[in-house]
């Protein structure tokens, strides 16, 4: 069974929304894309994440919005957590910005003491121009203790992208 955002799919006959990353909470399914109004191709970055009923099979209004190019939406504790990866912020909901890094953030995990968060090589430097003095290029994953504040990265010089991270307990 297919679902579509918006009738863009049959107008153009090409995905026009950027569908990132996906998360089931209870009975919703959250999905984080590059733009909610379908005009990522146009340069338009309006991303955000909206929730679609499971029961209902009915997409609801969108729960975040103003995002760039965000990812891994997941439930840590009771708050949705999400990159905004072209900022490079780890956000908790829409009140919080957790962490901040220089480069492009994408898979989010948390072992109940640290976060990791994967941070793969910007392609997109041109776009932070007028918005970031200090872009990273560098892949790896970085450690972070949020009480602390204090981070350890892990250069991985083999990987240009990490997409997503999973902790095995």
């Amino acid at each position: 069974m297919k679902f579509f955002l918006s009738n863009k799919m049959k107008q153009c006959g090409i995905a026009q929304h950027h569908i990132n990353d996906l998360c089931v909470i209870d009975d919703a399914l959250y999905v984080s894309m590059f733009s909610l109004s379908g005009n990522w191709r146009l340069g338009v970055y309006d991303g955000g994440i909206i929730e679609f009923d499971i029961d209902s099979r009915m997409f609801n209004d969108p729960i975040l919005r103003d995002c760039w190019m965000p990812h891994s939406p997941q439930l840590i504790g009771e708050n949705l957590m999400y990159c905004d990866s072209m900022r490079g912020s780890v956000n908790c909901g829409t009140w919080k910005k957790m962490i901040k890094f220089n480069g492009f953030v994408r898979g989010l995990a948390y072992d109940n003491q640290f976060y990791y968060v994967g941070h793969s090589m910007h392609r997109h430097i041109h776009r932070l121009e007028n918005v970031s003095s200090n872009v990273s290029i560098d892949t790896g994953i970085f450690m972070f203790d949020e009480q602390s504040k204090i981070s350890k990265f892990f250069h991985t010089p083999q990987l240009t992208d990490i997409h997503s991270l999973y902790i095995q307990k």
